[in-house]
């Protein structure tokens, strides 16, 4: 099939990216990988000849100086139709890998010393078959940039045989706070209204992910990740004097119970359940040891949604915190009146709680100021090498010091990153197109493999396809926006752009298995064989159905 990229030159131009050390948040290493990209890109010929059509896109405020390259190929004659193809150069780290991190990055070497090692069962048998890459990021997702890459240079020798432009992207810090594609949504839009350009789809190339793949997925959308935070207050105490105090870590420990695992907090789309909330930090707030009740526990959580809005988070959110206040305080009640019936007394106060918006509110009320102002202002003070998790939660530790509010309270919100939910709704006319694509590339599947591809609704790994336009209401994303101690302070959001930018989406990657695992590995019969044909269709037929849709 014309365009498609020679295995030996994706398996060579993978590993390469493989062998870069690009992982998330260390300084220099993705600055490495996509200096690499835009070295590479400004060999090939037609970039040689239009230097113009190879952009850098920095991070904006970002302490590591970090950067994203896009390029332009323009198909002849000019059209303002285009495709936007992406993925992310950064990984995760390599801990896992223990004493032999140090082959982590040289997939060959790793998957050859693999043969001595020993390895869960389903990795072996994979091994074992002879066509599966071990090392960090072979999957997850080097391979599928190589893809894109290749695919570039492929089409930039007869750009007369383009449908439509070709737009790729390869941005950082998607195994972080997606910071590349948050950064590179404002360019994207900028890029359209200065080209004239309507962008028809939006494909990535993530390996596929859930249940144990031995065929090829594409998926039609990618779930939304929120997280919410609940910082319980209590009120401190000698521990000789247990029941003088309130344990800050007995109330978040109730709300954990509640709400880990909880089958109220999934989510749901076309018949499908995904997984509840999951805690992603329990812990109290001291620095030092005392002994002393803790008065401070924060407890936030994994909240994957497709349909619930952040008002539908918000109000279970709501539920569960009063409900874990009225759980501790009865325990601690029971346990105070068992051990000391004649001196009980009922005298720790009602109970609240209150959202991060409304504390913000009080406080700048109190200090006749606005909300912004209140938190840009104790921001400065915590130190620049705190995460923005970190930050968040003690913005709002500061806030409950102003505001002379005591235990026992819940106040709960959100942390970023957040990614919305993308659906597919066969509503829109780049809705039907990508369906109807899907189906065509399942049939075409048939004659390359005895496996046909899979079509799935939803993409349950996160990914920035997420910020490829906004399906909910501005409510949704003022609700969030309120309650986010960072917004709009450290944690940019491109909102507008978001609203206006309204691009399809694809998911059409490799078969990939484990990622972040020292058992990551990529599925090569599939990637060098079967997916560049796919991928190749797919860039075919999207302008050609967007043009019959019309006919």
């Amino acid at each position: 099939m014309p365009f498609v990229p020679s295995p030996e030159k994706l398996f060579s131009l993978c590993t390469e990216l493989v062998s870069i050390p690009s992982i998330t948040g260390k300084v220099g290493s993705e600055n490495e990988a996509a200096l690499f990209i835009e070295r590479w890109l400004r060999h090939v010929p037609y970039f040689e000849k239009n230097s113009g059509n190879i952009f850098i896109v920095p991070i904006k405020n970002d302490s590591l100086n970090r950067f994203c390259v896009a390029a332009f190929l323009e198909a002849d004659p000019p059209c303002k139709e285009t495709i936007i193809i992406t993925g992310h150069f950064d990984v995760v780290d390599t801990k896992g890998f223990g004493p032999l991190e140090s082959l982590a990055f040289r997939p060959q070497a790793y998957t050859e010393r693999l043969k001595k090692e020993l390895l869960p069962t389903k990795a072996r048998l994979d091994y074992e078959k002879g066509y599966y890459l071990f090392g960090r990021g072979v999957a997850d997702m080097k391979y599928g940039l190589a893809l894109e890459m290749a695919l570039i240079e492929e089409y930039s020798k007869f750009p007369e045989k383009l449908h439509a432009n070709l737009l790729f992207v390869a941005v950082c810090d998607e195994e972080n706070m997606s910071a590349g594609m948050r950064s590179v949504v404002p360019w994207l839009r900028d890029f359209q209204k200065r080209r004239k350009l309507d962008y028809l789809a939006c494909i990535n190339t993530e390996p596929s992910v859930g249940e144990v793949e031995e065929r090829g997925s594409l998926y039609l959308g990618t779930i939304g990740k929120i997280m919410p935070f609940f910082l319980c207050v209590g009120r401190e105490a000698h521990v000789g004097e247990y029941f003088k105090g309130i344990s800050a870590p007995l109330i978040a420990s109730c709300l954990t119970t509640l709400v880990e695992g909880d089958a109220e907090s999934s989510d749901s789309w076309k018949g499908r359940s995904f997984p509840p909330m999951a805690c992603l930090k329990l812990a109290d707030l001291r620095r030092n040891y005392a002994v002393t009740v803790p008065d401070m526990a924060i407890a936030f959580f994994n909240s994957m949604v497709v349909q619930k809005t952040p008002s539908d988070i918000l109000a279970y959110m709501k539920k569960k915190a009063k409900q874990a206040l009225a759980q501790a305080l009865a325990l601690r009640a029971f346990s105070e009146k068992k051990l000391f019936p004649d001196s009980y007394l009922k005298s720790e106060g009602e109970p609240l709680v209150i959202t991060f918006e409304e504390l913000v509110e009080d406080v700048a009320k109190e200090k006749k100021c606005t909300s912004l102002q209140v938190i840009t202002e104790m921001n400065a003070s915590f130190s620049p090498r705190a995460s923005e998790h970190e930050r968040g939660i003690e913005i709002v530790h500061a806030l409950l010091r102003a505001s002379g509010k005591r235990g026992p309270l819940i106040v709960l919100g959100f942390l970023p990153p957040w990614y919305p939910p993308r659906c597919n709704r066969d509503e829109e006319r780049g809705e039907k197109v990508l369906r109807k694509v899907a189906q065509e590339l399942v049939d075409y599947s048939s004659s390359l493999s005895k496996e046909p591809i899979e079509i799935k609704e939803i993409f349950e790994g996160i990914m920035d396809l997420s910020y490829m336009g906004f399906q909910g209401e501005s409510s949704d994303i003022e609700a969030v926006a309120a309650n986010t101690p960072l917004w709009n302070v450290d944690y940019t959001f491109p909102t507008d752009d978001l609203k206006n930018l309204n691009v399809s989406v694809m998911n059409l990657g490799p078969i990939g298995k484990d990622a972040h695992q020292f058992t990551e590995r990529l599925d090569l019969s599939y990637a060098l064989h079967i997916l560049p044909s796919l991928f190749v269709k797919a860039i075919e037929r999207i302008p050609k159905l967007y043009r019959a849709f019309y006919d």
